[in-house]
């Protein structure tokens, strides 16, 4: 176990990885960049460069879920996988051989859990909806089916025929559940369609890494096929994480425009503001003028009682 963790930390192969993870993200994201800006037009009364912000934003980040989504599942069916192949101590092995599946079924729950850490901590998506993340994970479990295909029919490894089994279960149940309507399903299937060509541009992700990793080695095909993918997702997710937070979608973004009824309605509110303040200093201004009558000091008369008492004393002095 140590020499594959001391394999995957060395330098060369590592930064190839990275770099290749960086440079295929950058060209995805001017890919959909291209397309947007294709795509943009007149939207009501949104501005153009409006549109081409928020519709930029939404679809990078719908590419970012999908790929979470691939990433967790794929990350617990590695940790599956290395259990069942690396331990050997008697007792354990005995209670993993019994109860394996349903810790397969355990482990494919966490992965749900571990998608929402990735999704709301790592990076908090903004720009999708509820909706858009449940569609975005039935398409990640299409994503991971292409890719047990792509190991089952083209690498020809048949050591993962049950777990393809579970998912098999899992999109039918994702789709079809005992009180579904024919229109949900519909719905489902629409909602879900809608992100096949982010599914594409994430499939095509992947098998650059793959095709890099495998070719220069870094990834060893002997250490099971669904550890080598997972390896290729951590360095995708850590590309994604950088390229967010340095600004990269926003620069590709550019700025927001806000949209005549919007600019209309915020004129409107300012206009409120200052009439509402004005009449409030109105309704101020007789308080504190009685205020500042009340605190007036005349100190005349004191003034001139002084002097009259000085002129008085100087004359009998006089005298």
């Amino acid at each position: 176990m140590q020499e594959y963790l001391d394999h995957y930390l060395e330098l060369p192969g590592a930064i190839i990885m990275f770099i290749t993870a960086l440079v295929v993200l950058a060209v995805l994201l001017f890919v959909i960049k291209g397309y947007v800006n294709l795509t943009a037009g007149k939207h009501g009364d949104v501005p153009r460069q409006t549109y081409v912000y928020e519709r930029m934003f939404n679809l990078s980040q719908r590419m970012f879920e999908l790929i979470f989504s691939g990433a967790s599942i794929v990350f617990f069916l590695s940790v599956y996988y290395l259990i069942d192949r690396f331990l050997d101590v008697p007792s354990y092995r005995s209670f993993w051989d019994q109860y394996n599946s349903f810790l397969l079924m355990l482990f494919i729950v966490f992965s749900c859990l571990f998608n929402n850490v990735l999704d709301g901590l790592l990076i908090r998506l903004k720009f999708i909806s509820s909706s858009d993340k449940a569609a975005l994970r039935i398409v990640g479990m299409l994503y991971m089916f292409c890719i047990f295909m792509y190991i089952k029919f083209i690498y020809e490894d048949n050591n993962y025929d049950e777990i393809i089994a579970y998912f098999l279960g899992l999109m039918i149940g994702r789709f079809v559940y005992f009180d579904a309507t024919f229109k949900d399903f519909l719905n489902a299937i629409t909602d879900a369609l809608k992100n096949i060509p982010l599914m594409i541009l994430s499939l095509g992700y992947i098998s650059v890494m793959a095709l890099v990793g495998f070719g220069d080695k870094y990834l060893i095909r002997h250490n099971g096929v669904i550890t080598n993918i997972f390896i290729a997702h951590l360095f995708m997710i850590i590309a994604i994480f950088l390229l967010q937070h340095c600004q990269f979608v926003r620069l590709l973004a550019g700025k927001r425009e806000e949209s005549v009824k919007t600019s209309a309605v915020k004129l409107k509110k300012k206009k409120a503001a200052k009439k509402k303040k004005r009449i409030e200093n109105k309704k101020q201004l007789p308080a504190l003028e009685a205020e500042d009558e009340e605190n007036d000091i005349e100190p005349e008369d004191d003034f001139d009682e002084d002097f009259e008492e000085i002129d008085l004393e100087t004359e009998n002095s006089e005298d």
